[in-house]
């Protein structure tokens, strides 16, 4: 047996562990997305496709099965690393509904003002591109549709705004208005979806998800599998979209019936290709592995800088320059993207050691797994109940990391940054809340003293009798 194989199956083995434990019982933990994520990317992945030949690239020569081992194992290392950064306590507990604010009024309002702003952005987008047709029907790279059109830069960002406002709004609606909050999710994600780029579709439904399940009533762990087939289901049919050219994409809107059973027919190859596109990341890892062992001079996390180069460019006139992993990394799987506004997911195992090498990825995984893990208790435990509006961003971001890398960091700032703002507002007209967090919530519901109360919105409350009214009126009679 190959030494890839039993790398990649302890991979399996220990996500699979991480994902099922039984002493975290919230199944939103995002510790838990990271280690799904990474057992696809770096066990299933190789063992389904490494057989297929996909790892014999031209720029690893004869070392790519040596690579492969070492890049097998040193995957298994990385997940035990963040693993053990991420910590906290041994036993998760159940999630408990809470509203984020008691002064829902001022979500809403300042939640609108991001959706106003995003919005506008957004118009003046899809009118300075051509409209809406000339986006859904673009058959080029993501990246290079905005730099043709000469609109890649504030107003792109400022439609993240939306998302911001999603998260604002939504937290104010989830607990009573569900349903609100559930349409407002989906028409950001209708509206992003002439971009064509999954991330802008898929992050605003996750922060939907999210603030139903803190907010509203907790998710069940079968109707998170389902919505985990939904979120490849829509990632499938958008890669799917994208690969048309524009005589394909015509077709699509002329006779969508004809393509969805084509689709249909294809689906096995499609979702093949979906683990090969978009989930297995362990090509770029070896890629990462060939170019730190023959570059003299290593990055030194130059790469994670790069997040920064919107800022610079915005504000300083691209004074700065930082080399981005995801291009790096395409240019050397193909030369001839040197030449295209393109990139590749580096993945964060990937970015960390084509800057630092084998230490720097074990320490930079523990790192990453800390910081994703605080700002999961600083939402469950530590923090005011209303940082929940900034906490379902932030773990997309951190937590999609396993295959983007640092690439979607600036994200984290224009999306989190108004949303904090919120936050320290809601802090500062409520700062003594009396909330109660999900741990001693779910303990003081399990004491039997106390069954004349119940836990609402995260406060012990008397339990409104309802025989009371009845008694009185048989004692009348």
């Amino acid at each position: 047996m190959s030494g890839y194989v039993i790398w990649c199956v302890a991979t399996c083995a220990l996500a699979l562990w991480a994902v099922l434990d039984p002493r975290r019982r919230d199944p939103l933990e995002p510790v838990k997305l990271v280690a799904a994520l990474h057992g696809l990317g770096f066990g299933l992945g190789p063992l389904v496709l490494a057989q297929e030949g996909v790892y014999a690239l031209p720029y690893l020569g004869s070392y790519s099965d040596e690579l492969l081992d070492r890049g097998a194992m040193l995957a298994f290392f990385a997940l035990a690393a963040f693993l053990l950064g991420y910590g906290g306590r041994a036993q998760s507990s159940a999630v408990v509904p809470r509203q984020a604010s008691a002064s829902p009024a001022l979500l809403v309002t300042a939640g609108g003002a991001l959706l106003g702003i995003g919005l506008t952005a957004y118009a003046a987008i899809i009118a300075a591109g051509g409209g809406l047709a000339a986006f859904a029907t673009y058959s080029g790279g993501r990246a290079e549709i905005f730099q043709l059109q000469g609109i890649f830069g504030g107003l792109y960002w400022a439609t993240f705004l939306m998302v911001a406002g999603v998260c604002a709004v939504g937290a104010a609606w989830a607990p009573r208005h569900p349903w609100l909050c559930c349409a407002l999710g989906l028409g950001v994600a209708l509206a992003f979806a002439p971009f064509q780029g999954r991330d802008e579709i898929l992050a605003p439904l996750f922060c939907t998800l999210i603030l139903m399940h803190y907010l509203h009533r907790a998710i069940k762990a079968r109707w998170l599998v389902l919505g985990c087939a939904a979120a490849a289901s829509v990632a499938m049919i958008v890669g799917y979209y994208r690969g048309l050219d524009e005589i394909g994409k015509a077709a699509l809107f002329a006779s969508p019936g004809e393509v969805a059973s084509e689709l249909q027919a294809g689906i096995g190859e499609q979702l093949q290709g979906l683990l090969a596109k978009n989930i297995e990341q362990m090509d770029t890892f070896l890629v990462a592995q060939r170019y730190f062992d023959i570059n003299p001079q290593p990055l030194y996390g130059q790469t994670f800088l790069h997040w920064l180069e919107p800022i610079d460019r915005q504000l300083l006139g691209g004074l700065f320059h930082f080399d981005s992993a995801g291009r790096i990394l395409a240019e050397l799987l193909n030369p001839d993207h040197r030449y295209l506004v393109t990139a590749a997911s580096p993945s964060m195992v990937g970015e960390l050691y084509l800057n630092f090498g084998a230490l720097g990825l074990l320490l930079g995984a523990a790192v990453w797994g800390r910081a994703l893990g605080a700002s999961y208790r600083w939402m469950r435990h530590r923090g005011h109940p209303a940082a929940i509006i900034v906490y379902p961003y932030v773990a997309w971001v951190l937590s999609k990391a396993t295959i983007d890398g640092s690439v979607l960091f600036f994200r984290i700032v224009v999306v989190g940054l108004p949303l904090f703002v919120v936050y320290l507002m809601l802090r500062r007209q409520a700062p003594a809340t009396s909330a109660v967090g999900a741990d001693e919530s779910a303990s003081l519901q399990a004491r039997p003293m106390l069954a004349s109360h119940e836990v609402r919105d995260g406060m012990l409350m008397p339990i409104a009798s309802r025989a009371a009214p009845r008694a009185s009126a048989e004692s009348a009679s």
